[in-house]
């Protein structure tokens, strides 16, 4: 059975129009009733009378809207959203506000007894604002790279809960809905949510798809219990009194321990100093700080402090201005104040007014309800003067249109009233010394200071409580943090070329040790030398070292490029062949990478031009950076051979013999007269050339030296610029594969799914315990027994 809908005709100074909406709970995107077929009645507050009745929610009406929203989040939002897809989404809806901002207002005013003037020109717009503000962030949460060493990458994202619960007051249906669904449904999260129906039919015409939004109403310990304590939700977000914040946060630790944000009570000190300025600024401050939504508000300045140069003028011009605050229909002309938003809250405040005057305290205006045959829950604006700290009028959050005003002398004692509350959710200072505000503001206890003006909001600026007065932060990019895990990604990145991982955060050297299996290797048989014609007589005799043997690992010995070889050359033994000089890891300091242009490689010299080399990726090259293992056979090829600097595990054998440090053999048309040798040269019979030998002994090590440093050298600059551009091609695969899951790069957008609970317009489910309104409690308001919420269920709203 469909529920049925709710029609109403405004014909009013205010506003003239018609509303139509149906009343039943809202899930998966589509109106339906209650599991028990329950009702719950929707009262006017400025008459008393029956305006309608919604359905009721259960349970496992409660359970239903958890699965909907779980398989939103998994299919239809979430991660697989783009950010900027919600944010469209978020921006039509506030357009869709602005388009019926004038019956918005009035339903508010009709549900909660709000005036129209204030639903219509304060929260509305703010509201509206706040969601085209978190429509701009849905596709900038982002997380962090973070710092580490050149083979690590490390970075944060932000990643939805999934599922979240929210319970929304009465007071501020429509601005705490934007408070809430606003930050939430921007980083991907689905909602379950107390909010108004009306807004169910314009998130329906969004777009939004179904099951990201599911409104449900319901008393506490019914729809209230059954959210906080649901397994499969992850996130809790409560408006509301202490004492209800205190039980969702027990079920919240006993279920799942679900994360949770609670903005709850205050009692905000609302501090004058006698250098305030324009007194009659100050006092419409105050006014606005203390009556502003009839009083019904969590960071009311209900504590008024002024110093005592200026108490008597102060409290002559607040009074005067409170008793001109016209109260009555909230859609009448000039009318600023309208009524309590149920007869619950009516018969709290009045318990509170007779506690005041039982207690001692002097009532300097108002106290009653106003003498002008209204009909509805209407209480005067209310001052006490001549208070002490200990009466329940000034330690206790009252939630209605009543203040003390409280003289010092003493700042410092002023200071420590200010903090003597079990609240801490807002404050205010008035003075034109910047150095007081500042020093005055850092010693309260409250999550927000206001300097100069009070009960004034931006969508940046994030909100909530110290200590009994809530956990977490609403408004700003804090409210965006509260509805996100934080996941930190870290990984190593492996070059190619570094034959091994690293550990920890030591520095990585790409040293590939050489097996026992390739230092067993045979080398493959140098072919037979060729027979070469005698030297001249008189000329130095040359000793030529065959060519070194590249063994790749585990590609089996290759054998070497052919070229002319000294037939008196002595074939070493397999120890000479392995021997630590003998061996280079990592490749030759005269290498040319593949890939590069062969003219750069750094270790040439004359002899190189003629020298054959092994191709790979077009590029040429003696021997493979990554693990090659080079042997040079032969003793005297060690023993004449000068061995580069050791760095990174590499060890590089340049022999003498040649002037060339590169791998590769040389052509016999390169062996003429002029290349000596050194030290290990035949000697010649001739004076002369021997003496030349010597000469040649120590110049030519001195020029293979200074060879070897500049191949050396450019060797560690080629390794460099081949392990950047591993690393960027690395960061560049990570990000593009972040990308097509649309994560933003290496920062990504966040998605969750929330859960709400709601009625018509501020659906009961803030308390555990309920008063009926024919049966106002008769206890003692302040004794243990007496368990209140003023946010909860004495009201099921429609706006």
């Amino acid at each position: 059975m469909a529920p049925t809908t709710f029609t109403y005709e405004f014909a009013t100074h205010a506003y003239t129009g018609k509303t139509s909406f149906p009343t039943g709970l809202f899930i998966n995107g589509e109106f339906r009733e209650g599991s028990n077929k329950t009702t719950i009645d929707i009262v006017n507050p400025a008459t008393g009378s029956l305006l309608t009745r919604v359905c009721e929610a259960t349970p496992a009406d409660v359970d239903v809207a958890v699965r909907t929203a779980q398989t939103a989040f998994e299919t239809v939002w979430g991660l697989g959203v783009p950010g900027s897809q919600r944010g469209e989404l978020l921006f039509k809806l506030a357009e869709l506000m602005q388009r019926d901002v004038d019956e918005l207002a009035a339903i508010d005013a009709l549900d909660v007894g709000k005036t129209f003037s204030d639903a219509r020109n304060i929260d509305l717009p703010f509201s509206i604002q706040l969601i085209k503000y978190y429509a701009g962030w849905a596709d900038k949460v982002t997380g962090e790279t973070i710092e580490t060493n050149e083979r690590k990458l490390a970075y944060t994202r932000r990643e939805p809960f999934g599922v979240v619960g929210q319970i929304i007051p009465w007071n501020f249906p429509l601005l705490m809905l934007a408070f809430k669904i606003g930050p939430a449904l921007a980083t991907g999260n689905t909602i379950v949510l107390k909010a108004t129906l009306k807004m169910c039919s314009l998130i329906h015409e969004a777009g939004f798809p179904k099951g990201v939004v599911n409104v449900l109403v319901g008393y506490g310990p019914t729809v209230g219990a059954a959210i906080s304590e649901h397994m499969d939700i992850h996130k809790i977000a409560f408006t509301g009194s202490t004492l209800v914040g205190r039980k969702i946060m027990a079920a919240a630790g006993a279920s799942n321990l679900k994360a949770v944000t609670l903005e709850l009570g205050g009692k905000s000190p609302n501090i004058v100093f006698d250098d305030a300025g324009d007194l009659d600024q100050v006092v419409k401050w105050c006014l606005h700080g203390l009556f502003w939504n009839h009083g019904q508000a969590c960071c009311a300045g209900s504590r008024i402090f002024v110093q005592a140069g200026i108490y008597d003028a102060f409290l002559e011009r607040f009074t005067t201005c409170a008793k001109a605050r016209t109260v009555g229909d909230p859609f009448g002309e000039g009318v600023v104040q309208g009524p309590q938003v149920s007869k619950m809250q009516f018969d709290r405040v009045m318990l509170y007014i007779n506690s005041g005057k039982a207690d001692g305290a002097t009532v300097h205006l108002g106290g009653n309800p106003p003498q002008n045959g209204a009909e509805g829950y209407f209480i005067e604006p209310t001052i006490f003067t001549d208070t002490t700290p200990d009466m329940k009028i000034v330690k206790e959050e009252i939630f209605g249109p009543v203040g003390v005003v409280i003289k010092f002398t003493d700042e410092a004692d002023m200071i420590r009233q200010a903090n003597e509350t079990l609240y801490g959710l807002a404050a205010a200072v008035f003075t034109q010394d910047l150095t007081r505000a500042i020093s005055t503001a850092h010693k309260l206890q409250a999550g927000t200071v206001w300097v100069n003006c009070m009960n004034s909001f931006a969508c940046g600026v994030p909100f909530g409580g110290y200590k009994q007065s809530g956990i977490g932060r609403e408004l700003g990019e804090a409210a965006l943090a509260n509805y996100t895990n934080v996941k930190a990604w870290m990984g190593g990145l492996i070059s190619k070329n570094s034959g091994g991982g690293n550990s920890g955060d030591s520095k990585f050297t790409p040293t590939q040790k050489t097996t026992p299996d390739q230092q067993q290797q045979p080398t493959t048989p140098v072919a037979p030398p060729t027979q070469q014609q005698p030297p001249p007589p008189g000329s130095p005799t040359i000793t030529q070292t065959p060519p070194p043997t590249v063994t790749p690992p585990g590609d089996g010995p290759t054998t070497p490029p052919s070229g002319p070889t000294d037939p008196t050359q002595t074939t070493s033994s397999a120890d000479d062949a392995t021997s630590p000089g003998t061996q280079v890891t990592g490749g030759s300091s005269g290498e040319t990478t593949a890939g590069e242009d062969p003219s750069q490689s750094s270790a040439s010299t004359g002899a190189d031009a003629g020298s054959e080399t092994t191709s790979s990726n077009g590029g040429s090259h003696a021997s493979e950076t990554t693990g090659a293992v080079v042997t040079t056979p032969g003793k005297s090829a060690a023993i004449l051979s000068t061995a580069l600097p050791s760095t990174d595990g590499l060890v590089a054998t340049t022999p003498i013999i040649g002037g060339s440090s590169s791998s590769s053999s040389s052509s016999a048309s390169d062996n003429s007269s002029n290349s000596l040798t050194g030290p290990s040269s035949a000697t010649s019979s001739s004076s002369h050339n021997h003496t030349g030998a010597i000469i040649a002994g120590i110049i030519v090590p001195l020029v293979v030296l200074l060879f070897a440093g500049a191949a050396y050298l450019a060797y560690r600059r080629r390794q460099r610029m081949k392990d950047r551009r591993e690393w960027e091609r690395t960061h560049a695969e990570i990000a593009a594969a972040m990308a097509q899951q649309g994560m933003g790069g290496i920062s990504g957008n966040n998605s969750s799914t929330a859960l709400a609970t709601g009625g018509l317009g501020t659906p009961p489910i803030g308390d555990w315990v309920r008063f009926t309104d024919n049966a106002p409690p008769s206890a003692d308001p302040y004794s243990p027994a007496y368990e209140y919420n003023p946010y909860g269920d004495e009201k099921a709203g429609l706006a």
